[in-house]
């Protein structure tokens, strides 16, 4: 007679203190970023010649010999007006995730474990859905920004010249990059879009679950008045 291996349930109160935990730990992160760029943005302002480095993406695939080596991005400056942008920007976007945290996260996290097909729910994830959805855009600007000023410095022709140097040194792939018109461009990322994107369908999910529980409750309650 075969035997079910079955796990131990998790309770439900850990489960809680887990979920409060790690909800908790990324507001706090997000709090810390807002102020230090806050405070990186002051400090440029006072000081502009401290200037500041980003990382723009750069996949680019260089064989030396037998070794190939990858690289996934490139510190470059970039102009005053645009460090002073970005970086508020992102002050900006961080501050009010975690302030959303504060005031929705833990009251969204609450519901789900005791009362999951809340209206206040799907409004929840609908509205976290738009925030990955700006994280998307924001993080697509910076990284555009970034290989914009890697290119127009010329920077990447510098590279190609400094490999025609190197005996046996070639440039074999750019990554997954997009080339149009003989122009390298940026392979940008997808992730936060791709959450935005669970997000925006977990919320229709809990709408219409909540919208057949109401149903289901009017249903029975005009049932008990026919009786």
């Amino acid at each position: 007679m075969s035997r079910r291996l079955r796990l131990p349930a998790l309770p439900l109160k850990t489960a809680r203190t887990v979920l409060d935990l790690s909800l908790g730990l990324l507001g706090l992160g997000l709090a810390l970023t807002g102020v230090l760029s806050v405070a990186g943005m002051l400090w440029l302002l006072v000081a502009p010649q401290a200037g500041a480095r980003f990382e723009a993406p750069l996949s680019l695939k260089i064989k030396i010999g037998d070794v190939v080596y990858r690289t996934t991005g490139a510190s470059v400056p970039l102009p005053h007006g645009q460090e002073v942008l970005v970086v508020a920007g992102m002050a900006a976007l961080a501050l009010a995730s975690a302030w959303l945290i504060y005031r929705r996260g833990f009251a969204l996290l609450r519901r789900l474990l005791f009362d999951p097909f809340a209206l206040a729910n799907s409004q929840d994830l609908a509205l976290a859905s738009r925030v990955a959805l700006l994280w998307q855009l924001a993080l697509w600007a910076w990284s555009v920004l970034g290989w914009g000023q890697f290119m127009g410095t010329g920077q990447f022709r510098a590279l190609d010249n400094a490999l025609t140097g190197i005996p046996g040194a070639e440039l074999l792939g750019t990554g997954a990059r997009l080339v149009i018109g003989g122009g390298v461009w940026p392979s940008l990322s997808f992730t936060w879009l791709l959450v935005a994107a669970a997000l925006a369908v977990l919320s229709v999910v809990f709408r219409r679950a909540h919208d057949l529980r109401e149903a289901e409750r009017q249903l029975r309650a005009e049932q008990a008045l026919t009786v």
